[in-house]
């Protein structure tokens, strides 16, 4: 059975492979790279009408960027577009109450727009395949079940093998019967925008992790090739999968180095009240100018942004939570010997703006 639906999948993405991504979605995210540096120079109005413009490119808008637009809108204060975008969102699952904790939106919520808004959005219809989207929230349910019990990992390990693998086998068979799970198809998560509802089968089946039952390396590259998934989100996808560092995707996370002699256990332990580090700065992995030569040339293909770029925008979304880039995770690297955080620091670096 295993191999058929491998076989059926193995068709399924050679009908849908190709040589290079459509120059029209590479306009779609050169242009969206635009707004969104627009909006790291707090040129919103701009910023709006290259949002505008890349939906005009390709027809429609990926739920992050719609996120980013209504936030932009929200702010300028042109509420009705701010209102038909989150409309737009909460017909494909996400939640309303993620707006409101994001005070972009204060003023909005005050007007009648808004208020009416709050009153109607649990009635609003979804517009996703709900069947579908259960059925993969059903997995997923599956991964955590033994994996976040007491000793999980120690006590259940053959369990959550066995689990993984069955979980591959059956998401690979309903993609073979619905299609690959895009946003149009099952919706978002309910809070994330920026990572599909099935993020874990993916992360728990990267090149190196313990429990890995198959390499989604090929059906990743062409979701990214044929847009199926966010160019962020896929390039991850992609990294994850074969191992290769072909963007740097890994290597263009924020990070903070820690010297903490006193309280380096509760900074990873479960204590309500943790460290404030805040006062150590952000850096990012340093590369040599021939990596980033390197990796540029490859982002470029894609229309990913620079280097440089990519690490304003990490920068901007941990000062302005309001956007969401992608660029949400912060490593913390904590260490109690002084020569070890010395170490550490000879291989980061700072943005000087």
């Amino acid at each position: 059975m295993k191999k058929i639906i491998i076989f059926v999948l193995t068709l399924f993405i050679s009908m849908f492979a190709h040589a290079d991504m459509p120059q029209k979605l590479k306009n779609y995210f050169c242009t969206i790279n635009k707004a969104e540096l627009l909006i790291i120079d707090s040129n919103y109005r701009e910023a709006i009408s290259r949002y505008e413009e890349a939906g005009m490119q390709l027809g429609h808008l990926y739920i992050k960027d719609r996120y980013n637009y209504a936030v932009a809108c929200a702010i300028e204060q042109q509420y009705a577009k701010c209102d038909e975008q989150i409309k737009y969102i909460l017909s494909k699952g996400g939640k309303i109450s993620t707006f409101q904790n994001n005070n972009a939106f204060n003023s909005f919520f005050k007007t009648k727009q808004g208020k009416q808004l709050i009153k109607c959005s649990s009635w609003i219809k979804q517009t996703y395949n709900e069947t579908y989207q259960k059925k993969l929230d059903s997995l997923v349910s599956i991964d955590q079940k033994f994996r976040i019990l007491p000793g999980g990992y120690t006590l259940y390990s053959d369990t959550i093998r066995l689990l993984d693998s069955l979980n591959v086998i059956e998401f690979n068979r309903l993609i073979t019967i619905y299609g690959f799970p895009t946003e149009e198809l099952i919706g978002v998560d309910s809070v994330r925008f920026n990572r599909p509802i099935y993020d874990l089968l993916i992360i728990h089946n990267r090149k190196g992790a313990k429990y890995r039952s198959f390499d989604f390396t090929q059906l990743m590259k062409t979701a990214l090739d044929s847009g199926w998934l966010e160019l962020h989100t896929a390039a991850d996808y992609v990294e994850m999968s074969n191992g290769i560092s072909t963007w740097g995707i890994e290597e263009l996370r924020p990070l903070r180095c820690v010297y903490d002699s006193i309280n380096m256990a509760a900074c990873y332990g479960d204590q309500a009240i943790k460290p404030d580090y805040s006062h150590f700065p952000i850096g990012f992995s340093a590369m040599s100018s021939d990596a980033e030569n390197n990796y540029n040339s490859k982002r470029f293909i894609y229309c990913l942004e620079s280097v440089n770029e990519a690490r304003r925008k990490a920068l901007f979304q941990l000062k302005d939570t309001r956007f969401d880039f992608t660029y949400s995770k912060l490593d913390v690297f904590v260490t109690s010997k002084k020569v070890e955080y010395d170490n550490m620091m000879k291989y980061v670096i700072f943005l000087s703006n």
